[in-house]
């Protein structure tokens, strides 16, 4: 669903062993959340012979993950399903430029400008999902593989251009994404929907 096996055949593809350019894989859950889901035995047989390819699945505090923000240069997010992106969010707030796909969750705050997107297109999954039924047809999103390799250069090899782009969306996020702002705008969401909900039905009961 992260789109990390685009991402491991995008790079690999995209760059040559001797420039001076590294991919940092930050796993999540290899051994409880996403554990059987993943791809952590093909991402270590790769760095065997990808010395450009570094694997962290160690679990790390909030200051090491903000290290490790601020460290990168560019976050890389080929995800195909997202349900809000908070990643995302947070490589934007700490001054990194994202490359994500396009026509999903993070277009809410990946605004033109403030990101590079991917192009993509909907698949079909049908009604049901591990054999839970959904309301309607279901559907992912397939990033555009060489168009990711394109954006991946674009922002390796126009740099500076990248880092303004970062820069203006840690402004956009630390103005708008606050604690306070997000919970208001949840309040006003619930208060809305509440007012629009029809009466409850009473019981002699009640």
């Amino acid at each position: 669903r992260k789109g990390i096996d685009l991402l491991l055949d995008a790079f690999c593809q995209e760059f040559d062993l001797n420039e001076p350019v590294q991919l940092v894989i930050k796993d999540f859950g290899a051994f409880q959340t996403y554990s059987g889901n993943n791809l952590r035995e093909r991402i270590i047989d790769i760095t065997r012979s990808h010395k450009n390819i570094e694997y962290v699945d160690a679990k790390l505090s909030e200051s090491e993950m903000a290290a490790l923000y601020q460290n990168s240069d560019c976050l890389v997010h080929p995800y195909r399903g997202e349900g809000f992106g908070m990643p995302i969010l947070e490589a934007m707030g700490c001054g990194l430029p994202v490359i994500v796909t396009k026509g999903g969750a993070s277009d809410d705050f990946v605004l033109d400008g403030l990101g590079y997107k991917i192009k993509s297109k909907k698949i079909n999954i049908g009604d049901t999902v591990s054999g839970m039924p959904l309301t309607d047809q279901g559907w992912l999103l397939e990033p555009d593989f060489e168009d990711l390799k394109n954006i991946m250069r674009n922002v390796y090899q126009y740099r500076e251009k990248a880092r303004m782009t970062g820069h203006r969306a840690s402004e956009f996020v630390r103005k708008n994404y606050t604690w306070d702002k997000v919970g208001l705008k949840v309040k006003n969401r619930i208060s809305e929907i509440y007012r629009s909900s029809p009466e409850p039905i009473r019981t002699a009961n009640n």
